[in-house]
């Protein structure tokens, strides 16, 4: 168990320095997608992070956590990066605001997550140059039993939520989202 609460991490610019970091695994994220999940049940409450190189909050192969009332602003990658098979989170009440790439990122298997009541605002960047990313909520690669309801997604750079290939078991429901880049509310190409 792990409790990461009341910190505040800022000026941490070098990539890929994230704000905060729970991980299961110490190999490097492209070859982790089919590492078990070995870390459970941790919160990560109340945290302000402040112009971090990497993501403000990075959880990898990580499960049976709660992200909740953070305060993430310029993260030069993500906001909050949910990656290879995390499993049962719960990501609520957080102010997501000037990640360089997607607020709010889930890929790579991650599965029964719950994204609800966040605000999400200001991405800056789409750099795959197809609109894959500057989203403010994202979901991708094989990601299912998700739940996105009642965030506040605005101002981001392309989509407000996007849920892309081969995502299944989406309910997505009660959201605002309103002047993104591309002018789609919710964009679902799976």
């Amino acid at each position: 168990d792990a409790d990461v609460s009341h910190n505040t991490v800022t000026d941490c610019g070098i990539e890929p320095a994230h704000g905060i970091m729970f991980r299961s695994v110490t190999s490097d994220s492209i070859n982790s997608a089919d590492d078990p999940v070995t870390t459970y049940r941790f919160v990560c409450n109340n945290n302000t992070i402040d112009s971090v190189g990497g993501s403000g909050i990075m959880l990898f192969c990580v499960g049976q956590g709660t992200v909740s009332g953070n305060t993430i602003r310029s993260s030069g990658q993500r906001g909050i990066n949910i990656g290879p098979t995390s499993v049962d989170l719960t990501i609520t009440a957080n102010t997501v605001m000037l990640s360089t790439s997607t607020g709010i990122h889930g890929a790579n298997r991650s599965k029964r997550i719950v994204v609800t009541g966040n605000t999400v605002t200001g991405t800056t960047t789409e750099a795959s140059g197809n609109g894959d990313e500057g989203q403010g909520i994202k979901f991708y690669v094989g990601c299912s039993e998700l739940t996105i309801t009642g965030n506040t997604c605005a101002l981001n750079c392309t989509d407000g939520i996007a849920v892309l290939a081969a995502v299944e078991r989406v309910a997505i429901t009660g959201n605002t989202c309103h002047a993104n880049g591309s002018g789609t509310t919710n964009r679902a190409d799976s």
